[in-house]
């Protein structure tokens, strides 16, 4: 027997990003960014109770939108390099798989 899941809602999302200068390590800025989206959940747990022990599978959609990050500075001992600002799409697949223990 197979025990089915299915979830949709909304979920804060906390995207970082740091800029750090490669020859002293020292930092260039951090950028931090709090979005609103979309969770799309399924699961699976196989026996779905009555046992002590199962197993789970789970597979989600994470849509987050685009976040920015950047713009960066690095420095080398001839040149100083900028990277521009650019748009990241951090929306993903994420797919897992464990072992359980019901109490």
């Amino acid at each position: 027997m197979i025990g089915f899941q299915f979830g949709i809602g909304p979920a804060l999302y906390m995207a970082n990003s740091i800029g750090k200068r490669l020859s002293l390590r020292e930092s260039l800025g951090e950028k931090k960014t709090k979005k609103i989206g979309l969770l799309i959940d399924f699961g699976l747990a196989i026996p779905p109770d009555k046992t002590r022990f199962f197993i789970e599978i789970k597979i989600q959609y994470r849509a987050e939108g685009q976040v920015e990050a950047g713009p960066y500075e690095i420095e080398t001992t001839e040149d100083l390099v900028i990277f521009p600002a650019s748009n990241i799409n951090y929306n993903h697949w994420f797919i897992g798989a464990g072992l359980g223990i019901r109490f």
